[in-house]
Parts: C-alpha cells; structure tokens; sequence
C-alpha cells in the first residue's frame, strides 16, 4: 500500500485497482447502481456475489449472485451471504465510515485479505490504513472516467451520453 506523503490533497492518496482473474469469489458490498454495475462488469470473468440494502439495485441480476440486506455494516448480513476468508470485497459503504466499519468487519470477522475500500472522501484515507487494504478515491475515478470519455468524444464532436449505460436509469419528469 502507499503511504500518504501528498499532504491531504486528494491525488496520490490511493491505491491502483486490479482484483485479478485468479481471485477467488468477488463480494461487492453495498454500491447501489455503481454495485450494480461493477457486478456485471466482473462477472463476465469471476464469481460475484453483491449484497445491498437497495433492492432496485439488485433487480435482474445478469450472471451474479445478490442478496438484499437491511445494513450492510451488520455481521449477520455478512454471515448470511457466506463471506469467506478467500473472498476479494469490494466496499462501497456509501459514506466513510459505513465504509470504515465493513472493511473492519470483513478483516476481523471473516479474515478477509484483500479488500478493496471506495472512498468518497479522500482525506479519510489515513483511517484506512489497514494491512490487505486497498483504497480506492471514488471522486478520484469519477473523474479520471468523465475526463477519458469527454476527451475522445469532445473532440470528435460527438455527444457525451452513452445509450448502453443510459439504459439503467430510469429518468423520472419533473413536474411541470
């Protein structure tokens, strides 16, 4: 794992991202629709199981498991999803310390080695210093995707939305 010498600025704070195609079972834990969209990603290759406490995001499943929870920081939701010691979690709390609290319990309780902790606040990074613990700053690849995709299609002149991923949200009117 890096150290954090960048002095609380956000880049630099976080770890490179590779499960690898040997891992064993991949458990996402929470993410809503990113969870959701992650689990698909990964299943074309691995094993994954997403537990979540929205059931919109486990709707429809396409080659993964999933489990609705009512917290996912709860040892029994973990228990009842079967988390194993040779499992590679991927933590997307949805704030810090939901998060914090999850990658405690998969080292802790389940003996959980590799862990994969998205941060939304990459000053947070520092408490996350945990042996087998990767940090990964959500704002950090939110931007880095948008600069990538804007860049290519910005200068072709083509527009920005991508009808395949489009698919998953559901655009509500706002009243008139």
């Amino acid at each position: 794992m890096r150290s954090n010498d960048s002095g609380g600025e956000a880049e630099g704070m976080c770890d490179p991202v590779s499960p690898g195609t040997d891992a064993g079972r991949v458990v996402i834990v929470g993410g809503g629709q990113t969870g959701r969209r992650l689990a698909e990603q990964l299943a074309a290759d691995r094993s994954v199981h997403h537990a979540d406490e929205s059931a919109t995001a486990l709707a429809r499943p396409r080659g993964y498991e999933t489990s609705h929870v009512q917290d996912v920081t709860s040892t029994t939701a973990l228990t009842a999803i079967g988390v194993t010691a040779d499992d590679v979690a991927i933590v997307l709390a949805g704030r810090d310390s939901r998060t914090l609290l999850v990658t405690q319990l998969l080292r802790t309780t389940f003996d959980v080695e590799r862990i994969y902790a998205v941060l939304v606040d990459p000053r947070n990074r520092d408490a996350f210093d945990i042996p087998g613990v990767a940090v990964i700053c959500g704002a950090a690849a939110v931007t880095d995707a948008v600069l990538d995709t804007t860049a290519d299609v910005v200068a072709l002149g083509h527009p920005v939305v991508d009808d395949a991923a489009a698919t998953d949200v559901t655009n509500t009117p706002e009243p008139g």
